[in-house]
């Protein structure tokens, strides 16, 4: 079972990272 203090932070890096590739790349 995953900590929730570790699931959070990897749902922050990807949606970080999604949210960098969109601005970079606007469809």
């Amino acid at each position: 079972m995953y900590s929730s203090s570790r699931l959070s932070s990897v749902l922050a890096l990807l949606f970080s990272d999604t949210c960098k590739h969109f601005i970079k790349h606007p469809s």
